[in-house]
């Protein structure tokens, strides 16, 4: 079959190369050294990959196709620097233009301070403030009482979650505050775990208020300076409303992540229990489907799980991994399961009794989190199988974390395969030396214990900080 291509018209375009004879690579040295600009320069991930599959790849289609996604990432590259350029560029013109508003309005304003023949001395007078106390500058006084009106915002901001801390809270906090101010050279950690906030008393209880447990976000707030982290291990809510009400869960959440987030002077993290979702409602139903839970993709709105923090995520994941003082904290969603329907449009695995580990998530644990060699302090919400006891559901893939964790720490190799449908998982995992895990943290099971398996300490701590669950009726309240 002839082809259509015009040599001559070729070679005159990209000249002796078109023949290919050897005439035009004339030039045998290696490419061995690298310009300095280059080695020092960063470079993106994406670049990086993309230079990797074209020195590596075996066959000329996967080169080809490589260079073919470098030009494509060049030109992304280059529009999106055009288009930031162009938004600089109206950005520059207006603050010209806010700029020459603002020089035409003080010359206005002195033009007319002038005509109005204000003396120095009423400029005096106003660093004087209504205590009596002559501040140096002009300034320096206005400043203060912008200073004063924050806080006063600010504090009014605190008092409006429910009234704010409650008095009977002020001694245990000045207690956790001299403890606390003695540790400062330890690494502190600040877990909440199990508030259940909710307007819905009637569900705790008339005397449980399970309302006011938000409040005690507040009391840690109070120490967080103190903090070097924060994190919420899940039923940080119970919304529990009727379908039509899910735009109140969500709220609900929002209002829990709010506060945790800004009340909290140290970085924080939120993960998800069985019952923020509002699957509570699916109990013993059927033909409810994904419309009426909260999903993940509203999670990581709702909890704000863009990485602010400082944590590192996969993507807007509930999971994390967060480095301080020589540590690496690591938060597992232990309710990363399937969105989908049943044949009879139920959702099929509903996070209140259903817990699982997503084979992907998994894999960034082993990948990722785990590839560390500082020791690792874990959290998630429910328990992993086999150490307090799990739900009445599925635990897709509990077993596969729990060899995971208990490899790192022994240094071991192996292969992971599960079988649980939606949830299989094949992967080979190597840990060349023993490392240290502190501890696995969970919340959901409302009890203090702490019990060792295989060298790993696992905790269950006690609703922290939350005023609903199995307490008595003075602790439900003053627990700290």
């Amino acid at each position: 079959m002839s082809n259509n291509y015009d040599f001559q018209t070729l070679k005159a375009l990209i000249g002796d190369e078109a023949e290919n004879k050897d005439n035009y690579y004339r030039d045998p040295e290696r490419i061995l050294t690298i310009h300095s600009d280059i080695a020092n320069g960063k470079k993106d991930r994406i670049s990086i990959q993309l230079a990797k599959w074209i020195r590596q790849k075996k066959f000329g289609v996967d080169v080809r196709e490589s260079i073919a996604r470098f030009i494509e990432w060049i030109s992304v590259l280059t529009n999106r620097i055009t288009e930031e350029s162009e938004q600089m560029a109206i950005n520059n013109k207006e603050m010209r233009t806010e700029i020459n508003d603002f020089t035409k309005d003080f010359n206005d304003r002195y033009n007319q301070q002038i005509s109005g023949n204000t003396s120095l001395s009423e400029v005096i007078d106003a660093r004087t403030d209504n205590n009596g106390e002559i501040h140096s500058t002009l300034k320096e006084r206005l400043d203060m009482i912008e200073n004063k009106t924050v806080n006063s915002f600010g504090q009014s901001m605190f008092d409006d979650v429910l009234g704010g801390i409650r008095p009977n809270f002020d001694k245990p906090i000045s207690s956790m505050t001299s403890r606390l101010e003695k540790l400062q050279n330890n690494v502190n950690i600040g877990q909440i775990t199990d508030s259940h906030y909710t307007t819905r008393d009637s569900y705790w209880g008339a005397d449980r208020l399970a309302m006011y447990s938000i409040t005690h976000i507040l009391n840690m707030g109070a120490v967080s300076e103190y903090l070097d982290f924060s994190v919420a291990t899940g039923d940080n809510t119970d919304p529990y409303f009727n379908p039509q009400d899910i735009e109140k869960g969500k709220k609900y959440n929002r209002d829990f992540a709010t506060v945790f987030h800004t009340a909290l002077k140290c970085p924080t993290a939120i993960l998800k229990g069985n019952h923020d979702d509002n699957s509570v409602i699916m109990e013993g139903k059927t033909g409810m489907g994904l419309e009426y839970i909260i999903k993940d993709d509203e999670f990581a709105v709702l909890y704000q799980q863009d990485g602010s923090n400082g944590e590192i995520r996969d993507g807007n994941s509930n999971y994390f991994y967060f480095d301080v003082k020589g540590i690496r904290i690591i938060g597992l969603d232990s309710f990363d399961t399937l969105e989908i329907e049943d044949e009879n449009g139920s959702v099929k695995h509903p996070r209140l009794n259903h817990s699982a580990f997503s084979p992907r998530q998994v894999t960034w644990l082993y990948r990722e989190a785990l590839q560390t060699d500082l020791p690792v302090l874990i959290f998630t919400h429910c328990p992993l199988k086999g150490t307090f006891g799990g739900g009445t559901g599925i635990s897709a893939n509990h077993d596969a974390v729990r060899v995971l964790i208990e490899s790192f720490k022994s240094g071991r190799s192996g292969f992971l395969s599960t079988s649980e449908e939606g949830y299989e998982l094949e992967l080979e995992y190597t840990f060349n030396q023993p490392h240290d895990v502190i501890a696995c943290v969970y919340g959901h099971r409302h009890t203090d214990h702490i019990e060792n398996i295989n060298g790993i300490n696992h905790i269950i701590s006690r609703n922290s900080f939350s005023a609903s669950g199995p307490t008595t009726d003075s602790n439900h309240i003053s627990y700290f």
